[in-house]
């Protein structure tokens, strides 16, 4: 066996492998007999494949080999349990691996699982996958097992020679962005996707643009279309408000100006694509904000939805930490090269990683906080990675690795929604509800407008800030979206608010505003206070949010347990939610809810007796027909193989039900701290309601309030209380509320 490792598509830029860096078990492999068999034959899901190698468990990292082929293979091998995943667990396994050939379209994200081969123009290919000696899916699918988002790649075997090109078919990657593919993607979104990609969107004023022909900053007009740029600025760019104006003066906002003689490679990279794609406007935060006009920053930050859907695409620029790292593949910055392996009887051909894992996994652009809005309102995103550039609409998606639209000769005839392939990093809360929700009641089509914007939320706060003062800003365009989504959802500083004529009536206002108050922070979440918004709402404090009532079904599972809920405003006046929710038109400035300082309401307070180091004895090896060991110096305690430590919430109760720290961050203060402060009624914890959701689950949601004097109080944490069905059969019902006493708040 003769060999040669290829970088990339270029013949010169090959190195050849010696054959002694094969290994013997690798020389053996014989893929011919895996190219023997179509692989269309093998899309069969009742085809087991072809086996290529009965025991591949060298292929397990860690590698202990210089062999190639065992590193590339390396990426083929399939977990199918996390359980299997854990480092340690590996570490310790005995189970062995067997190589296998399958159907690339049956087994891949980034093709339309069982809709590939009805599509005239695609071509399948031969995907290998490692998976456990005797595992087998019930259907032959193995994309959702341990190779289901394809983090390592795909490993694809192709009839040796150069590797034919199709459409879904894997295929190398050039070393310099192919504009004329870019092109092709784009054209084919404008010319033939839907409203949900074609949406028209006005300029908004004051609006200015990059002309890339001459470095010249111009206020934009309604003939121009621009592509914008999302990108990580670094910390000194923020940082430094010179640095931050670039050497743009606005003196007046008619006048034009020039871009500084010195910008960042991100920035050069940009303009090139831009112009390469036959675009000449390019939006770029930096230099068409005054970010020294307090008021023109404002307003430009306001209407960021409309600039990025607006755009014709976005430039995400995912490599990199910084903005100088540049686009790869563009001018200066190379990409990491892909693995093209040469054999005598096939070519192996890696398709790098996954670009849409690689993105959440990998990318400092994925944590930051700006990018989220600007990536997901955009309707055509380009994103740059270490290894290629891929492309996603509200419609389709395609990478350079792979065989796209540029394959098919007439796409007006394929369902592309129907065989889109499944990696995206945002396929969520498009402009209008989808196609599937319009056939639903204007109070179901509302619920999923409430679960979308906690879905926002949710994935909002797993990302980073600089500032905390931005923590609105950066989800100011999102929230003007589903404002104007139908049904609309409007906020206040950051809490979804129910406005709409066929729900008139104060028990639904007080309904989905208790679900907007039941948020906390989910676990492995580091929580801080941002001391510059109110304490009552998510954007207030630092931390992954999620909410208690989720998905949200607001008759079927929502109980709340408050009452008197009130809206108190920055000018001092009070009014029930329904009172003032019913009158207004459809402009959030009609409700005034940018003034909201505060919200009243009465709950019922859980006092310290009602927590209890409450122990299952059968976590503690104890046998013995009681269900509970208490706090109560029990002697079983003392007999125990294990002394739970009393600071470990995991081992306290609220009656007899147990906190769920799967889903909630632990709290900020130890057990003994809250029942201090709640026996010396510097704290309350109130009882806001139940929530019982699609799963087994029924929990139930308690609210700590410091209080600063009188009724007024500040939010400084949440509890979460869960009941299920099957762990908690002796005990189906939460502790009895109805004898414990009221207590009004102002929270402020």
């Amino acid at each position: 066996m003769t060999s040669q490792l290829l970088a990339s598509t270029s013949p010169e830029d090959s190195i050849l492998a010696p054959i002694s860096l094969i290994c013997e078990s690798c020389r053996r492999i014989d893929f011919g007999k895996a190219l023997a068999v179509p692989p269309e034959a093998l899309h069969d899901h009742a085809t087991d494949g072809v086996l290529l190698d009965e025991d591949a468990s060298r292929f397990v990292p860690p590698l202990h080999t210089e062999c190639p082929l065992c590193r590339i293979l390396s990426s083929t091998i399939c977990w199918y349990h996390d359980y299997w995943s854990d480092p340690a667990t590996q570490a310790g396994m005995s189970t062995k691996f067997s190589l296998y050939a399958f159907s690339y379209l049956r087994n891949s994200n980034w093709a339309p699982r069982g809709l590939g081969v009805e599509i005239p123009e695609s071509r399948d290919s031969h995907l290998l996958l490692s998976i456990p000696q005797n595992m087998w899916t019930s259907n032959g699918d193995h994309s959702r097992g341990g190779n289901s988002d394809g983090e390592l790649g795909y490993v694809v075997c192709f009839p040796p020679g150069s590797v034919e090109q199709g459409l879904f078919r894997p295929q190398p990657i050039p070393n310099r962005l192919d504009y004329l593919k870019a092109r092709s993607w784009i054209n084919d979104c404008r010319e033939n996707h839907s409203h949900e990609c074609n949406s028209v969107h006005p300029i908004i004023p004051n609006m200015r643009l990059i002309d890339c022909h001459n470095s010249e900053i111009v206020m934009a007009d309604s003939t121009m279309q621009w592509v914008a740029l999302s990108y990580v600025w670094g910390s000194q760019s923020r940082m430094n408000d010179t640095y931050i104006s670039a050497g743009v003066v606005y003196n007046s906002p008619s006048l034009n100006c020039r871009l500084p003689s010195s910008i960042s490679n991100t920035v050069k990279d940009a303009i090139l694509v831009t112009t390469q794609l036959g675009f000449r406007y390019l939006w770029i935060d930096r230099y068409c904000i005054n970010q020294q006009d307090s008021v023109d920053k404002a307003l430009q930050i306001k209407f960021m939805d409309q600039i990025y859907r607006g755009a014709q695409v976005a430039i995400i620029a995912a490599a990199g930490d910084d903005e100088n790292y540049g686009l790869p593949g563009v001018s200066d910055r190379a990409r990491t090269k892909q693995e093209i392996l040469r054999l005598d009887n096939c070519t192996i051909l890696t398709t790098s990683p996954e670009p849409v894992s690689y993105v959440r996994k990998k990318s400092q652009w994925w944590t930051r906080g700006w990018t989220f809005q600007e990536g997901l309102l955009s309707r055509r995103r380009l994103i740059f990675t270490e290894y290629q550039m891929f492309f996603e609409c509200n419609t389709t998606s395609w990478m350079e690795a792979s065989g796209g639209i540029e394959h098919v000769s007439m796409p007006r005839e394929i369902d592309w929604p129907k065989c889109r392939a499944s990696p995206s990093l945002f396929r969520y809360l498009l402009p209008g509800p989808p196609n599937w929700r319009m056939s639903m009641n204007a109070e179901l089509r509302l619920q999923h407008r409430y679960t979308d914007w906690f879905t926002a939320v949710m994935l909002y706060t797993n990302r980073n800030l600089s500032f905390d003062t931005d923590s609105l800003d950066a989800f100011t365009g999102i929230a003007r979206l589903m404002q104007r989504a139908s049904p609309p959802i409007f906020h206040i500083s950051g809490l979804p608010i129910v406005i709409s004529p066929e729900n008139e009536g104060a028990p639904l206002f007080d309904m989905y505003l208790f679900a907007s108050l039941c948020w906390y922070h989910s676990g492995r979440s580091t929580t801080r206070r941002r001391l510059c918004l109110p304490s009552w709402t998510w954007a207030g404090w630092a931390g992954s949010a999620r909410w208690l009532a989720f998905p949200f079904s607001a008759h079927k599972g929502a109980s709340p347990l408050l009452r008197d809920l009130k809206l108190e405003f920055r000018n001092g006046q009070v009014s029930s939610m329904a009172q003032h929710l019913l009158y207004g038109g459809l402009d959030a400035a009609d409700y005034q809810l940018d003034e909201v300082v505060s919200f009243r309401f009465e709950a019922r307070e859980v006092p310290s007796s009602m927590f209890k180091f409450n122990i299952r004895k059968k976590y503690l090896g104890v046998d013995s027909d009681d269900e509970f060991i208490e706090e109560s110096g029990d002697e079983v305690m003392e007999e125990a193989e294990n002394i739970p430590d009393p600071d470990d919430w995991a081992y306290w109760t609220v009656g007899v039900h147990r906190l769920c720290l799967k889903r909630m961050a632990v709290p900020l203060w130890t057990p003994k701290t809250l029942l201090g402060h709640l026996d010396d009624r510097s704290w309350s914890c109130l009882l806001l309601g139940d929530y019982r959701g699609t799963s087994l689950s029924h929990r139930r949601f308690l609210l700590v309030v410091e209080w600063q004097s009188g009724d007024i109080g500040t939010r400084i944490g949440a509890l979460v209380v869960d009941q299920h069905y099957y762990m908690d059969q002796n005990y189906p019902q939460f502790f009895e509320e109805g004898e414990l006493p009221w207590r009004a708040v102002c929270l402020t």
